[in-house]
């Protein structure tokens, strides 16, 4: 084949035709200014998974206050929890308390009876405490369960939230519930008594007494004793007299 001179190919690349490819405008067909959504169940979620898991572990290496009440850095941590689980999945919140139930039953089926069971189940109460804001929209299925852990979860709530509707449900726990649930449900009625309007005292009264009724006789020295007469006490003493 003969080979095309320098001349020759300049010449011919000039009879090519020259296609100039159209360059398209952008379309924005939903504006200029729309950025696609981020599913709930991605970073939100993955964010308030983040925040109870941080605050659980403080709650459980943190030294159970006084009469085993919630301590002030467990209402805070209920509290963020709350704001952070306002936009979330309920379910993320239910799967979260249902382990803690859970954990509690274990551990009561599984340890002897001792100190050191004590300790452990109220590490798990600690737990519980800090998404009993979130968690209180369950807190009728809770209450009404059949598992002893959940109904767990319902009393450890009322500690943090108290709600006079619950106040015979927890007179009856010192009825029908092992000493450490018995227990927390006379702390949830303490708490009542200190945190409620003076409009629900005589119902907070009436709990109480009701609730030393169902603890029964030859129950006058024990804890959960204790823990209502510190309720009445603080339901006649002038602090109360509050609007």
């Amino acid at each position: 084949m003969e080979s095309l001179t320098p001349r020759e190919v300049r010449l011919s690349s000039q009879r090519l035709p020259i296609r100039v490819r159209k360059v398209r405008r952008p379309r924005f067909p939903y504006g200029k200014d729309y950025r696609p959504r981020i599913h709930q169940s991605g970073c939100c979620l993955s964010s308030l998974r983040r925040e109870v898991n941080k605050e659980v572990r403080a709650a459980a290496s943190e030294k159970p206050a006084k009469e085993r009440l919630p301590t002030e850095t467990q209402l805070k941590a209920a509290e963020r929890i709350g704001r952070l689980a306002l936009d979330a999945d309920l379910s993320v919140i239910r799967q979260q308390l249902i382990s803690f139930a859970l954990d509690y039953e274990r551990i009561r089926a599984t340890m002897p009876a001792g100190d050191e069971r004590t300790r452990r189940m109220e590490v798990v109460t600690a737990k519980i405490r800090t998404l009993a804001i979130a968690g209180f929209p369950l807190i009728d299925e809770f209450s009404q369960s059949s598992s002893p852990g959940q109904r767990l979860l319902a009393v450890v709530m009322l500690q943090v939230k108290p709600d006079a509707q619950y106040l015979p449900w927890l007179a009856e726990r010192l009825a029908v519930e092992k000493p450490f649930i018995g227990y927390h449900a006379a702390v949830a009625l303490l708490t009542a008594a200190r945190v409620l309007p003076v409009t629900d005292h005589q119902k907070i009264l009436d709990a109480v007494r009701a609730a030393k009724l169902h603890l029964g006789i030859g129950k006058d020295t024990t804890d959960r004793m204790d823990i209502l007469d510190a309720a009445e006490k603080e339901l006649s003493g002038p602090a109360k007299r509050r609007k």
